[in-house]
């Protein structure tokens, strides 16, 4: 196995808790895949709807440790709604019926549809009685009085206003003044959530799109008609499109997720300042939109500010501040910054250790950026395959089934595996990886072409090509449907696809196709990531192959120049590109500068490996070539294996 096969992705996202989670339905939270359906997101509406008439949410899971977030979504009972309605007037009791009856947590006594909570929405506001109340002679008398004596009804909330009005002009004016603005903004609440009610489940109409549509397909339409919902209401705009800008991230459809985010941080930090609750909420959800989007650079910028933000507000140690710490670790990890991310992911750790212990979640996501660290900066593939079997025991016994984190963790497992030659074992591992993101996540979603990429690297190393291109033109096309033809997961997919045609003998396939990557690299990392290196080396290769030495030399030279710099002297990082720069010399004949690459890749490769191991005996193997064809056998002699 050469250093310029196809490479793999490591999937797994870092240790945080996002916002997702607490709208997940009691069978989400479970991981019981068999009970989620339609019923599931008409929780997950609920929870938002909760959360337009209160100002929060009905579980606040946002710092539990995540066996204790599950077990708070399973079994807690949320406080009814009329409870944390703040309002000056009483919430009508038909309101609190239907929110209440979306938030079950037997998916049995919810509404069946997203169609059927429609229907008793657009009861409650035509004055008819509601579905989900008990049927009875005073219920439906006081519905009828609704809806026929409008005048009656106008009449007493007249002198019902001045009553109030009358009382409170005994206190304070300037109470008077908050009381009055804040029944001012609360009934305008009101108002914009139940216009927001209607236009979000406007989309389970019949004569639209059909019943049974999903939430994302319902917030599609509710998304444009968001600032008319919410005129003169900055701060619930704001969480709507916070909330909203959430989902389409986890859903991978970043180009949606992002202009939600940036605005309604706009209005948070002009509402509450850059160092409220929930201007940094917003803040974190576009460092890590950044980091899914493959934009290092604003992944790292954005990370920063946070950081910085978190300390400020949380202090040192926290649980908000370790996260970041991990996130940016990772962030810093896959911009190839290894020194940077060294200091950063041990700062997590030790966080994290000391507020939450060996056993949580935060220390599964620190222990798999180690061993990220591990694979992409020293190649020390046991050591990563030994803190990712970490990983994974506290995962299974903290999170239970499967969820997304847990699925990556197995991913990278295999990918560690695969590295080591167990290739048999490693696809094994990626494809029930794989079977888990598509309960989880779909058929079309960036994480699956992920780990499409990995298992054909797979087959790839196994010499099923035919399977191998197969694979990766799935992945391309994936990408370029969910994440635009401008991603850099995009060039990574041509990157590893050229890859394939050379070593299949499709020389003119793979020059074409790695010129086209490594363009779309450079623009999306810039000309010194150890990303673009691997390409330079591949086309390298390719042109090599066509018996075009200069062009070849080019390639291989930027690619080492690029690896040298990133990584450590004598590390096997750099082993991969002295080895094939020093090849094409020794072709060449220009031992004396051959010389030095060739002796300094067999090195690397004893210390890390041993005398005896495969990519030992293949340096060693290199050197002998040089000394032979320089005409110095005694010295071949001493590097040739037996």
């Amino acid at each position: 196995i050469t250093d310029a096969d196809i490479a793999a992705t490591l999937v797994s996202e870092i240790g945080m808790i996002k916002g997702t989670l607490q709208y997940m339905s009691p069978e989400q939270a479970r991981g019981d895949v068999a009970a989620i359906d339609v019923r599931s997101d008409v929780y997950a509406l609920g929870v938002i709807l909760y959360e337009m008439l209160t100002g929060r949410r009905p579980y606040n899971v946002s710092r539990a440790a995540l066996a204790e977030a599950v077990r708070v979504i399973c079994e807690e009972t949320p406080e009814p709604v009329g409870k944390s309605w703040s309002g000056v007037r009483r919430l009508d009791q038909d309101l609190e019926t239907i929110v209440g009856k979306t938030l079950e947590k037997d998916a049995d006594r919810r509404y069946d549809s997203a169609a059927a909570l429609r229907e008793d929405v657009e009861r409650y506001l035509g004055s008819q009685p509601i579905l989900a109340h008990p049927p009875s002679a005073v219920y439906q008398l006081k519905k009828m009085v609704q809806r026929n004596r409008l005048g009656a009804a106008f009449a007493a909330t007249v002198l019902g206003l001045l009553v109030v009005l009358a009382a409170t002009m005994t206190v304070q004016a300037g109470r008077i003044a908050r009381e009055r603005d804040r029944a001012e903004n609360e009934a305008a609440k009101a108002q914009a959530v139940n216009r927001f009610m209607r236009e979000t489940l406007s989309a389970a109409s019949p004569f639209e799109q059909g019943i049974e549509v999903t939430v994302a397909e319902a917030l599609d339409q509710a998304t444009v008609r968001i600032s008319e919902s919410f005129t003169e209401q900055p701060g619930v705009e704001a969480e709507v499109r916070h909330t909203i800008g959430d989902t389409y991230n986890a859903l991978g459809r970043y180009d949606e997720a992002e202009p939600l985010l940036e605005t309604a941080l706009e209005m948070r930090t002009e509402l509450a300042g850059p160092d409220s609750p929930e201007s940094i909420e917003t803040m974190a959800s576009l460092a890590q939109l950044a980091w899914r989007q493959a934009d290092h650079d604003l992944a790292i910028a954005r990370g920063e500010e946070l950081l910085e933000a978190r300390r400020r507000v949380y202090g040192d140690p926290s649980s908000d501040v370790a996260v970041t710490l991990d996130f940016l670790g990772r962030v810093l990890i896959e911009a190839g910054r290894y020194e940077e991310a060294e200091k950063v992911v041990q700062e997590a750790f030790d966080m994290s250790l000391e507020v939450h212990g060996e056993q949580s979640v935060q220390t599964a996501g620190c222990y798999q950026n180690m061993s990220v660290l591990e694979e992409t900066w020293r190649q020390d593939y046991v050591k990563a395959e030994e803190l990712t079997r970490k990983e994974i025991g506290i995962r299974r016994a903290v999170q239970g089934g499967d969820t997304m984190e847990s699925a990556g963790a197995l991913n990278n497992l295999g990918i560690y595996i695969m590295l080591q030659g167990r290739l048999e074992d490693a696809a094994e591992i990626i494809e029930e990886a794989n079977a888990a993101v598509r309960r989880l996540a779909g058929d079309r979603h960036p994480e699956l072409a992920k780990g499409l990429e990995n298992l054909g690297n797979v087959h790839f190393r196994l010499g099923n090509y035919d399977k191998t291109l197969a694979l990766l033109a799935e992945v391309i096309e994936m990408r370029r449907e969910v994440l635009g033809d401008d991603s850099p997961q995009v060039a990574r997919g041509l990157t590893n696809l050229g890859a394939v045609y050379r070593v299949s003998g499709r020389l003119d396939l793979a020059e074409e196709t790695l010129r086209d990557a490594v363009v779309r690299m450079e623009r999306a990392y810039g000309p010194e990531h150890t990303d673009v290196a691997s390409v330079h080396r591949t086309l390298g290769l390719v042109l090599w192959k066509l018996g075009r030495l200069d062009d070849a030399e080019t390639e291989l030279r930027t690619a080492f120049t690029i690896a040298e710099a990133a990584f450590p002297a004598g590390s096997l990082g750099i082993a991969g590109y002295q080895n094939y720069l020093g090849r094409l010399l020794v072709e060449r004949r220009e031992f004396s500068e051959a010389e030095p690459l060739m002796i300094e890749c067999y090195d690397a490769h004893l210390d890390a490996y041993g005398a005896a191991h495969e990519r030992t005996v293949v340096a060693a193997a290199g050197v002998v070539e040089l000394y032979e064809a320089w005409g110095r056998p005694d010295q071949a002699a001493r590097y040739r294996v037996e």
